[in-house]
């Protein structure tokens, strides 16, 4: 996918199931997206977020790279999306980053992950809260073909599904964070 007249390329993540569970700055403890990268290739990604504690420290000595109360984000889902139901996905084909090294669970360590290592030129990660519209797994199609999933590159927020999101969380406002690609995390309240 590349990038034309300046629009910034936004991926989305649905945050599953795990609302305001921070790690970090990240708002979900469970993130998962399904995309396209530059070589029109599909993915599925699912990355769990996990801090750094005093025991893996001292009693585990895990995690070197990072200090107790740092979040790192595990890659517990990430396989190509082949379009061929007589294979399966999931189990077949895999990319080798699954359960591998850690990566920082940040909008930034995020959005390094897709691009470097998933061939992608995405400017901006998003994690989207529940009702928020965007839902990875379409729940139709044949399994084992981009019929089952919701791509993030073809999702459009709207923020006027606030008014569920009110009726569901009873509150008068819904703050959205994300990274913009310019070093800054960027928190949006809905009015």
């Amino acid at each position: 996918m590349l990038k034309t007249n300046n629009v910034k390329k936004t991926l989305y993540f649905e945050g599953a199931g795990c609302e305001n569970t921070y790690r970090g700055e990240v708002p979900n403890c469970r993130i998962r997206t399904a995309f396209t990268n530059d070589n029109g290739e599909k993915i599925y990604l699912e990355v769990l977020g996990y801090e750094k504690s005093k025991e893996d420290e001292k009693k585990y000595k895990r995690y070197p790279k990072y200090n107790v109360g740092d979040a790192i984000g595990f890659i517990d889902a990430c396989f190509y999306i082949t379009d061929n139901p007589e294979i399966d996905d999931e189990n077949c084909s895999r990319l080798p980053y699954e359960r591998k090294e850690p990566i920082p669970y940040s909008y930034k360590g995020l959005l390094k992950f897709v691009n470097e290592k998933l061939n992608c030129s995405f400017d901006k990660v998003v994690i989207l809260p529940r009702l928020s519209g965007y839902n990875v797994h379409s729940g139709k199609g044949k399994y084992n073909t981009s019929e089952r999933y919701n791509f993030a590159e073809d999702f459009n927020y709207i923020p006027a599904n606030k008014h569920k999101q009110k009726a569901f969380w009873g509150i008068d406002k819904i703050s959205l964070m994300y990274y913009n690609g310019g070093g800054e995390v960027m928190r949006w309240v809905s009015s």
